[in-house]
């Protein structure tokens, strides 16, 4: 194709409509490349054709990817929401949710293990004329017995907090018991001395 030829009359011609006022070269050369990419056929490529199902869910599946399709629900999903949606449904969603909070508050028939290893309470309360006396009194007669004592004042209180052993000896339980204290539940012993009545 030379210059002076028209790129109208070019692209009319390859397009295949008539140009009636184009040049006789351009006209050639047109149809020739017309006729050559009309001719062109591109070769299949090697392999066997996918099925025409296979293909058809390929394309589903592309276009519900791609947010064109709306996402398949598999038939049990559908028919249960369609059964929750019916006031049976609703009712009985209702009833299995109430049914769990009761069961939740129940309270228990059995009560609770405790572990009781020793008979008297870990709080114990003695009285004294003389509180800071008392207190060194007892820390000595425990310390004595080779039991754990530390003294401690709360709120304006004496007291002596006492660690046990697992199975107090039976020096150790005659101490206890001399100072007016019981062994207790537990492997703590707190006593609180408090100031007696005056007469």
């Amino acid at each position: 194709m030379t210059d002076e030829h028209s790129d109208e009359d070019w692209l009319a011609l390859i397009a295949g409509r008539p140009r009636p006022g184009a040049d006789a070269a351009t006209q050639a050369e047109a149809t020739a490349l017309r006729a050559g990419l009309l001719a062109y056929r591109e070769d299949a490529p090697d392999g066997e054709l996918t099925a025409p199902a296979q293909r058809i869910d390929k394309l589903l599946h592309r276009g519900r990817e791609a947010g064109v399709l709306a996402a398949a629900r598999p038939d049990w999903r559908a028919r249960l929401l369609a059964w929750w949606q019916r006031p049976q449904g609703l009712a009985l969603a209702f009833s299995v949710v109430l049914g769990a909070g009761v069961l939740a508050m129940w309270p228990t028939t059995q009560p609770l293990p405790t572990a009781q290893e020793r008979g008297a309470s870990a709080n114990q309360r003695i009285t004294a004329a003389d509180p800071p006396q008392r207190q060194r009194e007892l820390l000595a007669a425990l310390r004595g017995a080779d039991l754990d004592a530390e003294p401690y004042e709360r709120l304006g209180r004496l007291g002596v907090d006492v660690a046990l052993p697992p199975e107090p000896s039976a020096a150790q339980r005659q101490v206890l018991k001399a100072q007016g204290l019981s062994v207790p539940a537990g492997p703590v012993l707190m006593i609180e001395i408090l100031a007696a009545p005056r007469p």
